[in-house]
């Protein structure tokens, strides 16, 4: 899954008495709705791409590549554990190169979890 950063940008007048607010690219990309949970995802609104990787799962359960997102997208929002469950589960059902990725998330998920 390729991971593209979305920039926001803004214009502000001179002389304008509106506070400008700080908004995360996340906080930015979360309040857009997306065709699919990999452009969600892609712009950085992880929320909704996990709610639509969530969603695909229940058509297709055994999809590796669906584990493997749906894993990244646990990951990015800071849930390890669920995360380290979706890997898991991409490497028991999936082929050398998707298991061979999804060891190396595990991998990173064990060390976030304080595990390494």
């Amino acid at each position: 899954m390729t991971r593209v950063a979305l920039v926001a940008t803004g214009l502000v007048a001179a002389f304008s008495a509106v506070p400008v607010q700080d908004v995360t690219a996340q906080e930015a990309a979360e309040s857009l709705e997306f065709r699919s949970p990999n452009a969600a995802y892609e712009a950085g609104a992880f929320q909704q791409a996990l709610e639509g990787f969530l969603g695909l799962q229940v058509e297709r359960p055994a999809d590796a590549d669906l584990r493997m997102n749906l894993g990244s997208a646990q990951y990015r929002l800071g849930d390890f554990e669920a995360a380290a469950q979706s890997f898991a589960a991409a490497a028991a059902n999936g082929d050398e190169a998707i298991r061979a990725e999804a060891y190396y998330n595990l991998g990173n998920t064990s060390y976030r979890r304080g595990q390494l």
